[in-house]
């Protein structure tokens, strides 16, 4: 009779532990990526508030130069393609319609359109536009 073997079959554990560490890198991995992307998004949110509030500077500029006296704004000729500079972005000036009306006197509306591009560093582009309509 052979004497029975007490011992295990060797290189379980190995594979075992390889396994292990593959799956351990996956998961890190995975949250590198979700890190970046994160990030990304926080920061592409982040110029879309910087070209809002630029945005907005543009327009409290515009309705400024239309109604503060003494203007020397006569219409929309003088604002049209003006860019004021906030924060490192450029608010433009993009449209500008005027309509007169003589209800009570002569008074012009005027229809003007504001945008900022933001050029975020490893994120996309960010715009915002804004309207402004200033009754003078």
């Amino acid at each position: 009779m052979k004497p029975s073997s007490t011992r295990r079959p060797q290189g379980f554990s190995i594979i075992v532990v390889l396994f292990l560490l593959v799956v351990l890198a996956g998961l890190g991995a995975v949250i590198a990526q979700l890190s970046v992307t994160q990030h990304l998004g926080t920061l592409s949110a982040q110029q879309g508030r910087q070209a809002h509030y630029s945005a907005r500077a543009g327009v409290d500029w515009v309705r400024y130069r239309l109604t503060v006296p003494p203007t020397t704004t006569t219409g929309c000729a003088d604002i049209l393609g003006q860019t004021i500079d906030v924060a490192g972005q450029t608010a433009t000036v993009k449209s500008c319609s005027a309509t007169v009306y003589d209800e009570d006197g002569p008074h012009t509306v005027f229809v003007v359109g504001i945008e900022v591009v933001a050029n975020a560093a490893g994120a996309d582009q960010v715009s915002r536009t804004m309207q402004l309509t200033v009754y003078r």
